[in-house]
C-alpha cells in the first residue's frame, strides 16, 4: 500500500498527495517539498516492495492505498498531482476514497495522462502483455525510457516491475471500455456516497434557489465528476499527447470529471519524462504549488 515516505510540514492545511508514474517512486518527488507554500504538505506515494510486480490491477491497489490513506484523507483539505500512468491511479484512489465515505479531492492534477473514458481503439499504446521482450524494449524506448534502462543488468532488474505495471494500466483501461471489473464499476459506474450525494443535493437546491448553478455536470462521467478543479499539463514532446508529436485531445476527457466542467491546461517543455529534466521540474513543482496556494487562501477564507 502506498505510504507517506515523503510527508512534510504536519501543520499544514493542505496536503498534496503525489502519485508516481510506471517504475518511479515516492522519490521522484524529493524535491518537491522545498518549492511548496508553507500550507502545504506533501505527500509522496509509492507501493511497498511487496506488492511491487506482483501485477496487481489499479482499482485492487487503489482500494489497499485508499484504506491505508483512509485517516490523511478525512484529516485535512487534500489535492492531488499525478503523472503518466500515475494518473489513473490517483484516479482509482480517488475513487476508492469515495466510496468509503471519504472527501474528494479540492485539487486534481494531472500530466501526460490520457484521460480513463477512453475506448480502447483510442489508446496510443500497444497492448503491453501481446509484445514478446524486444518488442516491449523498443515500444519502451520510443514512450522517453531511456534505452540504458532497457540493457543489461538494468533491464534484469527494472524489466519485471515495468511489465508488470505497464501490463496493470493497460488492462485497466481495455477492461474500463468494456465496462469490466478492471476500472471499478466502468467509467461511469460509481455511485457518490451516500452523504456525498445528500450533500451536494442540498448545494444544487440551494443554486436553484438563487437562481445560480453553471449547469456542468461533467457529461457522460457526471456520476463521477467530483467537485474540483482539474489541471492537466503536457509536454510538448511526448509521444501520445504532446502538442508536437502526440494527440493532446487524448486528454481533453479529463474535463468531464469536473463537476463544472472546469478544467485549464498547462503547457511545458520536454518528452513523456520531462519531470526528470531538474530545470523543467522546478518549473512543473512551481506551477503545482501555485495551484495549491490559491486553494490554501480559498481555505482560509471559507471560499472552498
Amino acid at each position: 500500500v502506498p505510504d507517506g515516505a515523503g510527508r512534510s510540514g504536519g501543520g499544514a492545511a493542505l496536503r498534496l498527495l503525489a502519485a508516481p508514474w510506471c517504475g518511479a517512486g515516492a522519490a521522484a518527488y524529493a524535491g518537491w517539498a522545498a518549492r511548496l507554500p508553507p500550507g502545504v504538505e506533501l505527500c509522496a506515494l509509492e507501493p511497498p516492495p511487496e506488492l511491487r510486480g506482483r501485477g496487481l490491477g489499479l482499482p485492487e491497489l487503489a482500494d489497499l492505498a485508499a484504506a491505508a490513506l483512509a485517516g490523511l484523507l478525512a484529516e485535512k483539505p487534500y489535492a492531488v498531482f499525478a503523472h503518466g500512468s500515475g494518473g489513473w491511479l490517483a484516479w482509482e484512489i480517488v475513487r476508492a476514497a469515495r466510496a468509503r465515505g471519504l472527501p474528494s479531492p479540492v485539487l486534481f492534477v494531472v500530466s501526460n495522462c490520457p484521460a480513463p473514458n477512453l475506448s480502447a481503439g483510442d489508446l496510443p499504446w500497444p497492448e503491453w502483455d501481446s509484445l514478446d521482450d524486444a518488442a516491449f524494449r523498443k515500444a519502451l524506448v520510443g514512450h522517453g525510457v531511456p534505452p540504458k534502462v532497457c540493457e543489461g543488468v538494468v533491464w534484469d532488474a527494472l524489466g519485471p516491475l515495468l511489465r508488470a505495471e505497464f501490463g496493470a494500466v493497460d488492462r485497466y483501461a481495455r477492461a474500463l471500455d468494456r465496462g469490466e471489473s478492471g476500472g471499478g464499476e466502468g467509467a461511469a459506474g460509481l455511485e457518490k456516497p451516500e452523504q456525498e450525494q445528500e450533500q451536494e443535493q442540498e448545494q444544487e437546491q440551494e443554486q436553484e434557489q438563487d437562481g445560480g448553478g453553471d449547469g456542468g455536470d461533467g457529461g457522460d462521467s457526471g456520476d463521477e465528476a467530483l467537485p474540483c478543479r482539474f489541471v492537466v499539463f503536457l509536454s510538448q514532446g511526448d509521444p501520445w499527447v504532446g502538442t508536437q508529436k502526440g494527440d493532446p485531445r487524448l486528454m481533453q476527457g479529463w474535463g468531464a470529471f469536473s463537476k463544472h466542467a472546469t478544467m485549464s491546461v498547462d503547457v511545458f517543455y520536454g518528452d513523456h519524462y520531462y519531470l526528470q529534466d531538474p530545470d523543467v521540474e522546478d518549473a512543473v513543482a512551481d506551477a503545482v504549488a501555485g495551484y495549491c496556494e490559491e486553494i490554501t487562501d480559498l481555505l482560509e477564507f471559507g471560499g472552498s
